[in-house]
């Protein structure tokens, strides 16, 4: 996994811009697959997953959003394997809301509740009684 320490400040700037284009755009998203508190999920063909740890120290945040540049299989197999075996080695970049700022925290929670949203159809129902009206 990535230091933090050693990004360039700008590609946490993208980050954050990648994080609320995500939120912004989920009816792009595809294979949403959850584990534990952790959606995995893709974009095009890009790979992603954000975690929820509300109890986590403060250092890391409540949310992290990972990328995986060079996983190339499904989504099913990268949440199945990052599940059983945390300490695997597929290769990631971790972004902590916790190295962001309060400010920007909400760019972590919107992306983790538009998946929320999704995996759990709650869109589709709100729709449903929208549309029946």
């Amino acid at each position: 996994m990535s230091n933090v320490t050693d990004r360039p400040p700008k590609m946490d700037t993208k980050a954050l811009a990648v994080l609320k284009h995500l939120a912004e755009n989920k009816d792009r998203i595809t294979d949403i697959h959850s584990a534990g508190n952790e959606y995995y999920f893709r974009y095009g063909n890009h790979f992603f997953s954000i975690l929820f740890g509300p109890s986590r120290e403060a250092t890391y945040g409540p949310y992290s959003f990972y990328v995986y540049p060079t996983w190339t299989a499904d989504v099913k197999t990268l949440a199945r394997i990052s599940a059983e075996d945390p300490a695997s080695e597929i290769p990631m970049v971790a972004f902590h809301s916790g190295h962001f700022g309060e400010e920007n925290l909400a760019a972590f929670r919107d992306l983790y509740l538009a998946l929320e949203g999704t995996q759990l159809a709650v869109d589709e129902i709100f729709d449903s009684i929208l549309k029946s009206d």
